[in-house]
């Protein structure tokens, strides 16, 4: 009954933490429409749409291996094995946001003229991946502990880097008041930016206050990391 009642605790707490974000987004895009103005949004959803194709190609399966192996281990009582899943992950992660964004990097003015078809989205590259980096920080921590039920924690900070998103953004575009539409994709990924360290700097905080165990070898015959990975990365 007690695993019940914890498990209907959890339920709730995700179903009202997401029913709070969709709100906090809705209220964040309406101010983006009214700040930016609908070509404004359009070179930011053009550049956007890079911005998925790296975060997908790079954090996807390390999230999905994080949350389904830190489940299994933790509830086989091998805890300790989480700490090196954690460090395979950001290795993963770090080398695959690398390759991605070195490409981007390089061919930034082909990639926003042919592919993006708007030179203006070059100029959002550099903090979009600075905002990917950040990203990946805080959501291997959270699909970590997602997979060890701290559904609390994941909450707090999903919750927080909206509030600190909509009031970095506000603020960014209500100073630079600017008609150059570049320029305000670069505020809005750059409000992004913010939200997301300070959504890491609490991931970091929470993780290292949770003293898993010291850490442990997993098992060989159940550390299937890369047949997770992959799969779901190229997918």
């Amino acid at each position: 009954m007690r695993k019940y009642d914890n498990f209907m605790n959890r339920l709730m707490l995700l179903c009202f933490s997401n029913i709070g974000l969709q709100l906090l987004g809705f209220v964040y895009r309406i101010f983006l429409s009214r700040f930016a103005g609908a070509e404004g949004l359009g070179v930011y959803r053009l550049a956007y749409s890079a911005y998925i194709v790296i975060h997908a190609a790079a954090l996807s399966g390390v999230t999905m291996a994080c949350t389904r192996l830190s489940a299994e281990w933790s509830a086989q009582g091998k805890t300790g094995s989480v700490r090196l899943l954690v460090r395979r992950a950001f290795r993963t992660f770090f080398v695959f946001f690398f390759c991605a964004g070195s490409v981007l990097l390089v061919f930034r003015d082909w990639i926003g003229s042919n592919i993006l078809g708007d030179h203006r989205t070059v100029a959002t590259m550099p903090v979009m991946l600075i905002c990917i980096a950040l990203t990946g920080i805080e959501n291997v921590l959270k699909s970590t502990m997602i997979g060890l039920n701290r559904v609390d924690n994941a909450a707090v900070s999903e919750l927080t880097e909206q509030l600190v998103r909509i009031g970095a953004t506000i603020l960014l575009l209500s100073f630079e008041q600017t008609a150059d539409l570049g320029r305000i994709a670069v505020l809005i990924f750059l409000g992004m930016s913010l939200s997301e360290c300070v959504s890491a700097f609490l991931m970091v905080r929470m993780y290292h206050g949770m003293h898993l165990p010291k850490a442990c070898p997993p098992p060989v015959d159940a550390d299937p990391f890369w047949k997770i990975v992959l799969p779901v990365s190229l997918s």
